[in-house]
């Protein structure tokens, strides 16, 4: 049971959110604890660690959205892909923040700090553990593709055009 401050009621909080929650503890000191005092090197325009066994490209991308179980991987590397200016945006390149996600105040969060008023992570990883966790709060009532662009349009993007954009990417 969770106690909400704004109407000093208790709430039951279902099983799946606190095993993703729980799930994705295990991925961050699972997949990053290594990386925190690693040197970060730029080698063929991929992102990696010193001795980091995942190194950033589109590919590892998208095995780790799949791996996390996020659903509907292709939209969400599609979201990746523009928020991130194909990967080349500052918020990206000195925030980690593929996602173009917002410090989060009302649920459970993997971010460090704040950067141009953006999430700051640590690492990528961290970047897209933060959307599963903004996925499991938000996102879990969509069934379909189509429902999710529809939230997606709905609440998540500032431009009236973004479901048409992210159609729009090729992968």
């Amino acid at each position: 049971m969770l106690y909400y401050r704004k109407n000093f009621k208790y709430h039951r909080v279902k099983l799946y959110v606190i095993l993703i929650a729980i799930g994705m503890a295990y991925l961050l000191f699972r997949g990053e604890h290594h990386e925190c005092e690693k040197e970060r090197v730029e080698v063929n325009k991929n992102v990696c660690f010193v001795d980091s066994s995942m190194c950033f490209s589109p590919d590892n991308l998208m095995r780790y959205i799949k791996e996390s179980g996020i659903r509907f991987p292709e939209i969400v590397y599609r979201q990746a892909l523009l928020e991130s200016g194909r990967f080349t945006s500052n918020i990206y390149t000195e925030a980690n923040n593929l996602f173009g996600m917002k410090v989060a105040r009302q649920r459970p969060t993997t971010a460090i700090g704040e950067f141009m008023g953006h999430a700051r992570y640590k690492s990528w990883m961290s970047s897209v553990q933060d959307y599963a966790l903004f996925q499991s709060a938000y996102m879990r009532d969509c069934k379909t593709e189509d429902e999710y662009y529809k939230k997606l349009g709905r609440t998540y993007a500032e431009d009236n055009k973004y479901v048409t954009l992210l159609k729009n990417i090729k992968l």
